[in-house]
C-alpha cells in the first residue's frame, strides 16, 4: 500500500521571515519608515528563532558588511550628521544578509521578490494606459506627500507605478526582467518586462540592463554565437513593438534618446546624457578639494551640496550627486575611495571566477543584478538607495555564501 505524503498546510517561521524581508524591500520603495518596520520585524523573528547562529566566514561577504555598515554610521557618528530611520534599517538589514548569507532561502526570496515586481509592473501599466484610474487609486491608497511627488513626477513624462519614484519602480522592472530571462528561461516575457521597463521613461535602465545580460553571457559561456542570438531577439522583439505600438510615442524616453542622439549630431551639449546633473558633479569635485583625505562625510552632499551657493540652492538642495564613485570621492575623500574600489575590485575578479565554474541560472540573475548595479551607480545614487543595496546585500550573499576565497582562487559553490 502507497503512502500518500500530506501536502504541508502551516507557514513555517523562517518563511514569515523571508517574506517581510522582501515586503520591507517593497515597502522602502512606497514609504520609507514603513519598510524599516518590517525589516526590524524580519530581523526578530529569525533571532528568536535562533536562525542567525553562524555567521558567515567569507572574506569578501565581511568586507562588504563591515562597508554597510561600519563605514557609513561611523562617518555618520563622526561628521554628527543626523539620519533618517529608515535609511538606517536598510543599511542594518543589508548588514544581517551579509553576515548571515548561509541561512537564507534565496529561491524563494526572488520568488517573493519577483511576484512583487509582477505587482509593481501592473500598476505600471494601469499608470501609463489609463491614469484616471490610476490616479484614484494612487489617492487612497498612498500617503498624500507620496502621492503629490508621484503626480509631479508623472506631469515630466514619468511613470512611477505604486512606488515613490521612478528609479524603484525601474529598479523591479529590472529584476523581473532578470527573473524572466535567467529563472524562467523565457525570452518573449523578458521582451515583455523590457517593454513596460521602457514605459517609466528612464533612459539609463533599459539600456544598462541589456549591457549587464549582454556581460554574463559573454562571461559565462563559450557559445558566444548562441547567446548573441538570443540577445538581438530580445533588442529586435522590443524594438518591433515600439515602431508599432502607437501609444509609445508618449513615452518619455523615446523623446529624449531622440534629443540625445540630435544633440550628438550637432555636436552641442549632451545635456540628455547627464540630465542636466554636470552642475552637480562639478559641485562634488569642489567639496572634495576641500577634503581630499577624508571627505565631507557619509551622505553628508545632500546636506551641505548646495550650502552657500545660491545658483545652486533652487534644484538641487537635498540632492546626491548621482554618481556614486563621485559621491564616495567627494564624502569619503581618498582614504574611503581606495578602501571602496579594493573590495569592489577583489568582489569584480572573484565573482567572474564563480560565474565562469558554476553558472547555474540563479547565479547568472545574482550576477547580471550586481554587474547592473555598478554600471548604474554612473548615473544615479544606489549605494544610498535602501531598496537597491538590500538587494545589492543579497545578490552578493548568494554568489558568495559557500565559496572559500584563496590568493583570488574559488572553491566549493553549489546552487541553494
Amino acid at each position: 500500500m502507497k503512502m500518500v505524503k500530506k501536502k504541508r498546510t502551516t507557514i513555517t517561521l523562517d518563511e514569515i521571515a523571508d517574506f517581510l524581508l522582501v515586503l520591507s524591500i517593497f515597502l522602502f520603495a512606497y514609504r520609507g519608515n514603513l519598510g524599516g518596520i518590517f525589516a526590524i520585524l524580519s530581523l526578530v523573528i529569525r533571532i528568536l528563532k535562533g536562525k542567525f547562529i553562524k555567521a558567515t566566514a567569507n572574506k569578501i561577504l565581511l568586507l562588504w558588511s563591515l562597508y554597510l555598515l561600519v563605514f557609513p554610521i561611523g562617518l555618520y557618528i563622526v561628521r554628527n550628521i543626523n539620519f533618517e530611520f529608515y535609511a538606517f534599517m536598510g543599511y542594518i538589514l543589508s548588514f544581517s544578509i551579509l553576515i548571515f548569507a548561509n541561512e537564507l532561502n534565496y529561491e524563494r526570496i526572488f520568488k517573493y521578490i519577483y511576484i512583487g515586481a509582477i505587482f509593481i509592473a501592473l500598476s505600471v501599466l494601469l499608470q501609463f494606459l489609463l491614469p484616471g484610474i490610476f490616479d484614484s487609486i494612487a489617492k487612497i491608497v498612498m500617503p498624500n506627500n507620496v502621492y503629490t511627488s508621484v503626480i509631479n513626477r508623472n506631469s515630466t513624462g514619468y511613470v512611477t507605478g505604486l512606488t515613490r519614484e521612478v528609479s524603484y519602480a525601474a529598479l523591479f522592472l529590472f529584476v523581473g526582467f532578470l527573473y524572466a530571462i535567467f529563472i524562467k528561461k523565457d525570452k518573449m516575457l523578458g521582451i515583455l518586462w523590457l517593454c513596460i521597463l521602457f514605459l517609466t521613461g528612464k533612459k539609463a535602465q533599459p539600456i544598462f540592463a541589456i549591457i549587464a545580460v549582454c556581460i554574463v553571457f559573454y562571461l559565462q559561456t563559450k557559445n558566444i554565437k548562441k547567446h548573441l542570438k538570443i540577445l538581438c531577439t530580445i533588442i529586435a522583439g522590443v524594438f518591433a513593438i515600439v515602431i508599432s505600438f502607437p501609444a509609445w510615442s508618449k513615452i518619455s524616453f523615446l523623446e529624449r534618446l531622440v534629443t540625445f542622439i540630435e544633440n550628438i549630431k550637432n555636436g552641442s551639449d549632451i545635456i540628455g546624457l547627464t540630465s542636466g546633473r554636470t552642475v552637480i558633479y562639478e559641485r562634488a569635485i569642489d567639496l572634495w578639494k576641500q577634503n581630499k583625505w577624508i571627505g565631507i562625510g557619509w551622505e553628508n552632499f545632500r546636506n551641505i551640496g548646495a550650502y552657500g551657493r545660491s545658483e545652486y540652492t533652487t534644484w538641487f538642495n537635498h540632492f546626491d550627486v548621482h554618481n556614486c564613485y563621485l559621491q564616495i570621492l567627494c564624502e569619503t575623500g581618498i582614504t574611503g575611495m581606495i578602501i571602496f574600489l579594493s573590495i569592489l575590485i577583489l568582489t569584480i575578479v572573484v565573482a567572474i571566477k564563480i560565474l565562469r565554474r558554476n553558472p547555474t541560472q540563479y547565479v547568472k540573475f545574482a550576477e547580471a543584478y550586481f554587474i547592473f548595479f555598478w554600471i548604474f551607480v554612473l548615473t544615479e545614487p544606489c549605494l544610498y538607495t535602501d531598496s537597491y543595496v538590500i538587494f545589492l546585500a543579497l545578490v552578493l550573499a548568494y554568489i558568495f555564501k559557500k565559496q572559500k576565497i584563496t590568493s583570488l582562487g574559488v572553491d566549493g559553490g553549489k546552487e541553494n
